[in-house]
């Protein structure tokens, strides 16, 4: 559903009706109060206890929402997480998995390494 209303809001010339529908979707939904205590949740965590699959959902967000106030914090935890897995690339290089981990990285990630 964010990623919709993220695409409407982005969008140069959306439909009249899903403008009105994102529009009305904040205060509908209370999407900032859901953003918030997601937001919340995860600065809550030790980098170490993100999961991957939850590392790279936040690496993968348009770079509008990534940069944005609400997650530039959160996206800053999970670049943590990549270094804390990356950290010593020799060491990562070892096992499948990591290899598999290090792969599945988007591109801004990696450069950040």
């Amino acid at each position: 559903m964010l990623g919709t209303l993220y695409h409407c809001a982005s969008s140069s010339s959306p439909s009249p009706k899903n403008a009105a529908a994102a529009a009305a979707a904040p205060r509908r939904y209370q999407l900032r109060v859901c953003v918030e205590a997601c937001r919340s949740q995860l600065l809550g965590l030790e980098p170490k206890a993100l999961g991957w699959g939850t590392v790279l959902a936040l690496l993968r967000l348009p770079a509008g929402l990534r940069e944005s106030e609400a997650f530039a914090a959160v996206t800053e935890r999970a670049h943590e997480r990549v270094l804390d897995v990356f950290g010593n690339l020799d060491e990562a290089w070892t096992s499948r998995s990591s290899r598999a981990a290090w792969l599945s990285l988007p591109c801004e990630a990696v450069e950040r390494l």
